[in-house]
């Protein structure tokens, strides 16, 4: 459930947006309201302390022994000010660490389990980019917290008390000049916000961008597009410049104007405090008094503009942080789910339709995948192939129509059961910059070294691993960098056969092998028939003809289905058609 939503950009609605992301951030507050009160109270001791020693020694006869015992006092106060000052430096320190590690698992967490939807319509470089930028906003802002936002608001409240008891009408002065250097900063913090929210959006647009060249930085080198990318960045990095200061030229004269008011406000509560002293209202050990007070009065609404100018860059970045982690799941278990008792992976589809947006991408699906048996999918680019894969696993729901596993809809299986019951090869192999052993154990890590060799031998893998000096223990890379296409696919086999699904899913996964190596996978693929059900998505007919069962898909429908020698048989049938085009070299489904 969505947390309940105070004015946006305003102090209640970042507090509600903080304590959303962590919990326990109203304890801190507390907690550090508590020391603040206390270190900020004995902050004014040594102060009051050197208007007692100056008034003493400005008497006719000053007693020596009396300023060392005020000037000891002073030294006391400081010493325990400096051990409650590092005391409450650990303190943050400790919770900074723990309320990053915090956040940073929550979204983590959060964005692991999100569909596959989001992530496919997100740039992965500005989520990061998100993520990072939150986290690190959180660290500053406990800091500011500790150092500046709470002590800040009691230096003001004990200083204005002290003022007014010293001299009321400065005290007055102050307290009038207050609101109005207030509202200036938080009118301001408004003004600015819209700019402030579009240089954060330029800025992840940027990162996104960086991120892009680099995952995809071989295709930019195998095309010589180097400056190209640079350009690109140069010129999201000029619009994230270009945003930056328009915030600042729209909040310059605005802090120009308060800093005149504030100075002006200034001087008249000096010049006031001297003719007090003139006309022997007050002490010149209450004028030094004052000048203190008011000098700390005025550094610290300055502090609080600057807190409240960082607290609206934090609240627009945290903000984003929060819109990933209230970002709906479409595809979650049910409350009660059922489970399959006589498990042989048998797959129905029934009247299935699929958009996505106002794009119909399935129309009428009714297809019957037994058990055991070996499914060929064919059709040109964009027929549907890959969706019936995805709709499976659901990563998708249908929009109409059921898909029905064992007699049970996909939709009231336990979503985590249903996948260890699936595993998928696709034509983009997912490696991830880790060994060998561990990608190919990925599914399974808790498998043996052997089952992880017969699992690489099958999918005709350990051939190569054996070259490299690590072997098994061979660190791939970013993006398994260190291995060709072929091998990253026959490494993402072997991760698939490893886990022993049900139901094994080949989304053109041979594509990138070269004949030989298909060929070898192929038959151990085959081999393994009869022990899963097999969907192939392929083009080459060496897998067509071996399928107990072809569907080929055109345009979102089941255009025809049935055995390799049946479809081969109809004389005008599509499938007919697209072989003798393949054997031409003109199409590959």
């Amino acid at each position: 459930m969505k947390p309940s939503r105070a004015a946006e950009g305003s102090l209640k609605d970042f507090y509600q947006i903080v304590s959303f992301l962590l919990p326990d951030f109203g304890k801190f507050i507390m907690n550090r309201s508590l020391v603040s009160l206390f270190y900020e109270s004995l902050k004014l001791v040594p102060v009051y302390l050197v208007k007692l020693i100056i008034d003493h020694i400005l008497l006719p006869s000053p007693e020596f022994s009396k300023l060392v015992m005020l000037i000891g006092f002073v030294l006391l106060s400081l010493i325990l000010l400096t051990a409650i000052e590092v005391g409450s430096f650990g303190y943050a320190h400790r919770i900074l660490g723990s309320f990053q590690r915090e956040l940073l698992e929550k979204v983590h967490r959060k964005l692991m389990h999100l569909p596959l939807s989001f992530h496919e319509r997100q740039n992965t470089g500005a989520v990061v980019s998100k993520v990072n930028k939150a986290a690190n906003y959180i660290g500053e802002m406990i800091w500011f917290i500790n150092n500046d936002i709470v002590p800040t608001i009691f230096q003001i409240v004990l200083t204005s008390a002290l003022l007014v008891i010293t001299t009321w009408q400065v005290g007055v002065i102050y307290l009038v000049s207050l609101p109005i250097i207030l509202h200036m900063v938080i009118s301001t913090n408004k003004i600015t916000q819209p700019y402030r929210r579009a240089y954060h959006h330029s800025f992840e647009h940027a990162t996104g961008e960086l991120a892009q060249s680099l995952y995809n930085v071989k295709t930019v080198k195998d095309y010589t597009q180097e400056q190209r990318e640079h350009d690109s960045y140069s010129k999201t990095l000029k619009e994230y410049a270009k945003q930056l200061v328009k915030r600042w030229d729209i909040e310059a004269w605005r802090i120009t104007w308060k800093e005149i008011f504030t100075n002006t406000v200034r001087a008249i509560t000096m010049v006031l405090a001297v003719w007090f002293v003139l006309h022997g209202s007050l002490t010149p050990g209450d004028l030094v008094l004052i000048f203190t007070l008011t000098e700390k009065a005025f550094i610290n609404i300055h502090r609080l503009g600057r807190v409240y100018n960082f607290l609206g860059d934090a609240h627009e970045s945290l903000s984003r942080a929060r819109r990933i982690l209230t970002e709906k799941n479409f595809i979650e278990s049910p409350g009660i789910p059922k489970d399959v008792r006589n498990k042989t992976g048998t797959i129905l589809f029934k009247n299935v339709n699929f958009s996505y947006g106002s794009e119909d991408i399935l129309i009428k699906i009714n297809l019957c995948i037994p058990a055991k048996k070996v499914i060929a999918v064919i059709g040109e680019s964009g027929s549907g192939k890959s969706t019936l894969v995805k709709l499976i696993t659901r990563h998708y729901d249908v929009t109409s129509g059921q898909i029905m596993l064992d007699n049970i809809d996909l939709r009231e299986m336990a979503l985590n059961r249903l996948r260890k019951r699936v595993a998928v090869v696709s034509q983009q192999s997912e490696i991830f910059n880790r060994t060998i052993r561990e990608n190919i154990a990925y599914g399974n890590p808790n498998a043996t070294k052997n089952e992880v060799l017969e699992a690489a031998k099958k999918a005709n893998a350990h051939e190569y691993i054996m070259k490299f000096k690590d072997k098994y223990e061979t660190l791939v890379g970013e993006k398994g960098v260190r291995l060709s296409g072929g091998q990253q696919q026959r490494l993402s086999i072997a991760r698939a056969l490893l886990t022993k699904p049900e139901i094994l899913i080949f989304d053109e996964a041979t594509s990138s092998l070269d004949s030989e190596s298909e060929i070898k996978i192929q038959k151990a693929l085959f081999a393994n028939r009869g022990k899963s059900t097999m969907i192939i998505i392929a083009h080459r007919l060496s897998t067509i003809e071996s399928a107990d069962i072809v569907v080929v898909m055109d345009k979102g429908r089941i255009a025809e289905i049935g055995t390799h020698k049946e479809l081969l048989n109809k004389k005008d049938g599509l499938y007919r058609k697209m072989r003798k085009l393949q054997r031409l070299g003109e199409l590959r489904a």
